[in-house]
């Protein structure tokens, strides 16, 4: 398997990736529940999406899976973190909209 093939996999599936890590951080719960419940998820829409998106068939999720799924350096960890580090400043811009001279 190329890895020029399993990047372009990783490409497409990444917005459904974020979607799912939203949904997930909606619910309120914990940590380690919400990354096994996108894990999870991410599993089976990929499968799902193998017939139907020409840049994921042919690229198992034996080969991406490992990329995506890991609780350290993933790429549900590393979405996670940018959103969070993202949603922080967003908040932080706000909160200096509203202070006198800010």
């Amino acid at each position: 398997m190329s890895t020029d093939k399993i990047g372009l996999a990783l490409a497409a599936f990444a917005p459904v990736l974020e979607a799912l890590i939203v949904s997930a951080e909606r619910t309120g719960a914990a940590g380690k529940d919400k990354h096994a419940a996108v894990a999870t998820a991410a599993e089976q829409v990929y499968g799902a999406l193998q017939s139907s998106v020409k840049e994921i068939r042919g690229v198992p999720w034996a080969a991406v899976g490992p990329i995506i799924v890991p609780i350290t350096g993933g790429l549900i960890s590393v979405v996670v973190n940018m959103w969070n580090r993202l949603s922080g400043k967003v908040w932080s811009f706000f909160a200096s909209e509203d202070k006198p001279g800010g």
